[in-house]
């Protein structure tokens, strides 16, 4: 029923079927965009009330929306997108650690 809802948000026209089609998410065998549409409308008004599960929409759109999880997001799919880069970044960092330990370890020894 979650979904039926989600698309009823989604969808008031024949238009917004259009755009949902050509994503992917909707497959339309009834022949015009209206139909489907029409269809959409009709059997959320007929099955439930859907002011609970559009709750849970604002819920996951607020949590989505938060800038430092966006930003971190971002770095992780522009920076991190193999393997091989997650590996070289920790490697590099470890290097640095370690750069800055000997560099102490010379300027300061032990008694």
């Amino acid at each position: 029923m979650f979904y039926i809802c989600f698309l009823d948000s989604l969808i008031n026209h024949s238009d917004d079927v259009k755009e949902v089609r050509s994503a992917g998410v909707l497959l339309n065998n009834l022949g015009s965009d209206k139909d489907a549409a029409d269809l959409i409308n009709q059997m959320t008004g007929e099955l439930v009330d859907c002011n609970e599960y559009f709750e849970v929409m604002r819920e996951i759109r607020r949590f989505s929306n938060r800038k430092a999880r966006t930003w971190m997001a971002e770095m992780l799919n522009t920076h991190f997108s193999t393997p091989w880069t997650a590996i070289a970044f920790f490697v590099g960092l470890l290097l640095i650690l370690l750069t800055i330990f000997q560099t102490c370890y010379t300027m300061f020894p032990p008694v």
